[in-house]
């Protein structure tokens, strides 16, 4: 399902964490042209803030897709609709237009996708050609990136081929106090006008992240 881009009004906080990702991001892109990026992360660690980030200092364009277990390669690139005349026309999907005019592409949920479609992009990203029909592939356009969100971190040995040859990033959804401290002086401005208020939050949110990782290990 193709989805618009996050909401423009929704306010986005670069905690120190995120702006240290964002960072070694950009010297990767500065360095590999085609380099391709799996985002991994818990939910509400931050994956489309990274991305939006991303946007803002390369001033790219994206599409949004979110991937489901029925998906294929149809899905992305497109596929032959019967018009109003009765003529066959190949309509593009969000992959194809991605690839024609150098965008950005972010499929969200990739551990939910099917085998036969992370095989399907894998000589994308070995080879730099999109095969859009049995008899006609495109280079795509310089700018053009996939970059895949997943809620969970897979594991060496499970990890596809198409996974492996992207460049990966692990988010957390708060690193450090000073994280903290970013996302209430940002969103939570009147927290700080009661002075004890910050400290004791960021103890609150400690302990409770110690309890929990007891409770998980």
């Amino acid at each position: 399902m193709q989805e618009p881009v996050a909401n423009a009004h929704e306010e986005l906080i670069c905690t120190p964490h995120l702006a240290r990702k964002v960072g070694g991001a950009i010297d990767e892109m500065e360095k590999h042209i085609f380099r391709h990026f799996a985002v991994f992360g818990d939910e509400g660690s931050g994956k489309m803030s990274f991305v939006r980030l991303m946007k803002g200092v390369s001033q790219q364009q994206l599409i949004v897709v979110t991937l489901e277990e029925s998906f294929d390669s149809k899905n992305l690139v497109g596929t032959y609709i019967c018009n109003e005349t009765g003529e066959f026309i190949f309509k593009k999907g969000p992959l194809t237009v991605a690839a024609e005019e150098g965008m950005w592409l972010i499929l969200r949920n990739i551990d939910q996708s099917p085998p036969d479609l992370l095989s399907f992009l894998l000589p994308l990203v070995q080879e730099n050609k999109l095969q859009v029909t049995s008899t006609f592939s495109i280079t795509p356009k310089l700018g053009f990136r996939i970059i895949v969100l997943s809620n969970r971190n897979m594991s060496e040995s499970s990890i596809s081929p198409f996974l492996s040859l992207l460049y990966t990033i692990r988010l957390e959804a708060l690193q450090s106090r000073e994280d903290f401290n970013q996302i209430l002086s940002s969103k939570y401005r009147y927290v700080e006008s009661i002075p004890w208020m910050p400290q004791f939050l960021a103890k609150c949110v400690a302990h409770l992240e110690e309890k929990l990782n007891k409770f998980k290990g």
